[in-house]
């Protein structure tokens, strides 16, 4: 339970090349550092599968690691709330409480642009509702990058979000949707109105 040091070190400094189980674990540790190192989304998906595979073993040395990467480790993360090992989806839900991005408004924290987009897909890739009214705030976004990755993810979750879609369009119009408009319908027309606004300067150049 002790902080400090590193359970890589701490194997490497009883070495047992002999055995075959002090390899292995030396290995897996070792894995887990690269894994760290990378930082990605998709690199660290692989670590939370670690700790699916080998339980407590892990669990302690892949908390410290995740604390290390602070916001790096959020959407993954988020995505691990919905694994299919229960054992993970505590463990996850855990860390985003510790790291202090357990909601959607907190885990959006971040000036990070690469994990704010990471952040927006995972919230779709899990189809979280409760998260659409925060990624529709970014669907506007000066930033291709995470305009992009709110809308890919409003896409993602669908029909679910349709209520979410429909007061947008009410606060954005003045208007209510017309009731035989599908949620990607109403999706549409919310980006078009977005894109005319950011693009209007442009499009007055242009008539120009």
């Amino acid at each position: 339970d002790d902080d400090d040091g590193d359970w890589l070190d701490f194997v490497i400094a009883k070495p047992k090349p002999k055995s075959d189980s002090w390899r292995d674990l030396v290995k897996l540790l070792a894995m887990e550092r690269m894994l760290a190192a990378i930082g990605t989304t998709p690199a660290i998906r692989e670590m939370i599968q670690l700790h699916a595979q080998f339980g407590d073993l892990l669990r302690i040395d892949l908390q410290r690691q995740v604390m290390k990467l602070k916001d790096k480790a959020v959407p993954a993360l988020i995505e691990a709330r919905q694994h299919d090992a229960k054992i993970v989806q505590k463990w996850a839900s855990k860390q985003l409480d510790t790291l202090g991005r357990a909601i959607p408004g907190e885990a959006v924290s971040t000036n990070d642009t690469q994990v704010l987009a990471d952040v927006l897909r995972a919230y779709g890739r899990t189809r979280d509702v409760d998260a659409a009214r925060v990624v529709l705030s970014f669907a506007n976004s000066d930033r291709i990058q995470l305009r992009e990755a709110a809308r890919e993810a409003i896409a993602a979750i669908g029909e679910p979000g349709v209520w979410q879609l429909r007061d947008v369009y009410l606060n954005l119009t003045g208007n209510k949707p017309p009731r035989e408009w599908t949620w990607d319908r109403i999706a549409r027309e919310i980006f078009g109105a977005y894109d005319r606004g950011r693009l209007a300067e442009v499009y007055k150049l242009m008539d120009d």
